[in-house]
């Protein structure tokens, strides 16, 4: 009798040993998976040259999803616009400025939200004021051409000078915000654009939508609108 205890005993410690174990096995495997990802590629930094030796100021920057191309906008104080463009992630660049249409002062900001729709904002001249009125141009064909939108009325004849962010929440509705606190929007691509009723009067300088109705601005003075 004590004997087929002993056997007992010794069988139980082995089942429980044996689920220990595999309890042990479980969680070693369960904390493996969770370990963090690796740290993003991006992080070693290094100054690239562009096909312009650095003479143009540039202030906005985009890439096409899901692929390597990218665009840098800006221009010069003296009213001359510059896109430029790299199709292998930024190893080279080249000007794509000769897309730009004439009148173009500059282009402060640019965002793609697709590979071939992309919406440029900055500064034109109005040859009948000769002043630097807010201007939106949209490219259909990646970046290749450009044609200039039609802005409101009180957009183009109040104080604001040129569209410092555009955002998107896809191919049909965005957003541009101007030096002047003022805020258009389209819901067909660029088609048409309407004046929004904007909460400051505060020089606009970027934007974010991380949906079709969900977007992001920041101004000066610290000041967020949403």
């Amino acid at each position: 009798m004590r004997a087929s205890r002993l056997v007992s005993l010794s069988l139980v410690t082995l089942v429980l040993a044996g689920s220990i174990t595999g309890v042990g096995m479980a969680l070693v495997s369960t904390t493996a998976t969770s370990s963090p990802p690796p740290p993003p590629k991006a992080g070693n930094w290094r100054v690239v040259q562009s096909p312009d030796s650095w003479t143009y100021n540039y202030t906005g920057a985009t890439c096409e999803p899901g692929t390597q191309t990218c665009f840098l906008s800006g221009g010069t104080f003296g009213g001359v616009a510059r896109l430029t463009e790299t199709t292998d992630g930024g190893t080279s660049w080249s000007s794509l400025s000769n897309g730009l249409p004439s009148l173009q002062a500059g282009m402060d900001t640019i965002v793609c939200p697709s590979a071939s729709t992309c919406f440029g904002g900055g500064g034109a001249m109005n040859n009948t004021t000769g002043t630097i009125v807010p201007s939106i141009l949209v490219s259909t064909n990646g970046a290749a051409t450009w044609s200039n939108q039609t802005l409101p009325a009180g957009i183009i004849n109040g104080t604001d000078k040129v569209i410092r962010a555009v955002a998107c929440g896809n191919t049909s509705d965005c957003f541009a915000f101007t030096n002047g606190g003022s805020i258009v929007a389209t819901t067909n691509g660029g088609g048409t654009w309407s004046t929004q009723t904007s909460p400051t009067g505060n020089a606009f300088h970027g934007a974010a939508c991380p949906s079709a109705t969900n977007c992001f601005a920041v101004a000066d003075s610290g000041t967020i609108v949403a």
